[in-house]
C-alpha cells in the first residue's frame, strides 16, 4: 500500500525477465538444431510459465515425455487464461520434442 513503480522500472523489469527466458532456452536448447518457432515457443513456455513450470516441462521433454510435457503447458495455458492460439502456439514448438532430447 501506498508504493508505486514507474513506468521505467516495470520496463526494466520486464526485459531482466525476458533476458532470463531466452538465456535459459538456450542453455535448454544448447547443441540441438531447433527453428526459430520452436526457439520462440520455449522463450515463451519459459517465460510465462515461470520457474517451476518450465522445470517441470524440461523434465518431461528430456525424458522423451513430449505429450506429458504438451500436456502440461496446455494446463499451464489454461490455468492462465492463455489465448487457445498461444497455447497452441507453445505447442507447436514442444510437438517438435524429438530435436529437443
Amino acid at each position: 500500500p501506498g508504493a508505486s513503480v514507474s513506468q521505467a522500472q516495470i520496463t526494466a523489469w520486464e526485459k531482466e525477465d525476458i533476458a532470463w527466458a531466452v538465456k535459459s532456452a538456450k542453455q535448454f536448447l544448447e547443441g540441438k538444431q531447433v527453428t526459430q518457432v520452436e526457439f520462440d515457443a520455449v522463450v515463451d513456455l519459459i517465460y510465462n510459465g515461470g520457474f517451476s513450470k518450465y522445470y517441470r516441462i524440461k523434465s518431461d521433454l528430456k525424458s522423451g515425455n513430449f505429450q506429458g510435457a504438451i500436456q502440461e503447458n496446455t494446463r499451464r495455458g489454461k490455468n492462465n487464461h492463455l489465448p487457445q492460439n498461444r497455447i497452441e502456439f507453445e505447442n507447436s514448438g514442444l510437438a517438435q520434442g524429438e530435436l529437443c532430447k
